[in-house]
């Protein structure tokens, strides 16, 4: 009898503890607002709370390289606007001084803001993005246009990026997706001879000839049409990667809210619940102690 007892009594503390552990682990979920707490809580779905994790991680990483790929293309889109303005300056220019009526000391104010012009135009092919110049392929560190120190009258490509093959620049920005972010500076303003033909201005205007200014008119157009459709592309593709930007910030959104529901605890049912486990554990102490007490007087008996 004495062994019966002393069982009931142990089986009785025990599952009292118990209560009070599920009592303790509900108040601190409420208290904390998660539900998860350590691997034991929800083994079912702790994987799939990993597994969200590491989406949210790879979305913030593709959401920088979205960010560092817009900045990128936003100042070769300031590039180009400049020079495509640069372009119409030498066009103004050109067209001014091929008409008649100018005397020496006009052509010379005309050659003069050429010249201004070719050294805004080289600060244009030199931009800079975070201390990278973009239009110089690999070697971004290095400045793409170095102009010839002895008047000014020739420039050059870097000879250091003369013998780099064109790379292009690209971002990650979805699993296995990668986008464009950069342009060819050898073919916007090497190849396409812009700085030879606003020379060859320059020197028609210092020599007055009004012929040869004309001549170029065509040729300064036609470098101006590249740059801005140059601009048009780097807006594209602004455009699509901010389409890309959206798309990946409404997965997060879903995501979070997936995480928040695995995660987060629904307090007014685990209040409930909490309400319900306080009558049981009391229900139960009441009764333990009844028992107890039958087992005293059993015993004394």
């Amino acid at each position: 009898m004495r062994v019966s007892n002393n069982m009931t009594v142990l089986n009785t503390i025990s599952n009292l503890q118990q209560s009070i552990r599920e009592i303790a682990g509900l108040q601190q979920e409420i208290s904390s607002g998660q539900k998860m707490r350590q691997i034991s809580d929800d083994p079912a779905n702790l994987w799939k709370v990993i597994s969200i994790r590491q989406n949210l991680a790879s979305q913030d990483q593709y959401g920088g390289n979205i960010e560092d790929g817009i900045s990128w293309l936003n100042e070769a889109d300031s590039a180009f606007d400049s020079a495509n303005q640069i372009m119409q300056s030498a066009i103004d220019a050109a067209l001014s001084a091929s008409s008649t009526g100018h005397n020496s000391s006009d052509f010379e104010t005309y050659a003069l803001k050429v010249d201004n012009l070719i050294d805004q135009l080289v600060i244009v092919a030199n931009t800079q993005v975070q201390g990278r110049y973009i239009f110089s392929n690999s070697k971004g560190k290095q400045p793409f246009i170095r102009q010839d120190p002895g008047g000014g009258e020739e420039v050059n490509v870097n000879p250091s990026i003369t013998d780099t093959i064109f790379y292009e620049s690209t971002r990650e920005v979805l699993p296995q997706v990668s986008e464009t972010v950069s342009f060819n500076g050898q073919s916007l303003f090497i190849d396409s001879d812009v700085f030879t033909h606003l020379f060859d201005l320059k020197d028609a205007l210092k020599a007055n000839d009004s012929s040869a200014v004309n001549a170029q008119i065509e040729n300064l157009t036609d470098d101006q049409d590249l740059f801005i459709q140059s601009r048009s592309e780097a807006g594209t593709q602004i455009n699509r990667l901010e389409m890309i930007k959206t798309f990946i910030e409404d997965q997060n959104a879903v995501l979070q809210n997936t995480l928040a529901g695995l995660q987060s605890t629904d307090l007014e049912m685990a209040t409930t619940e909490l309400a319900s486990r306080m009558l049981t554990y009391q229900a139960a102490l009441s009764c333990t102690a009844k028992v107890l007490q039958i087992s005293l007087l059993d015993y004394l008996s």
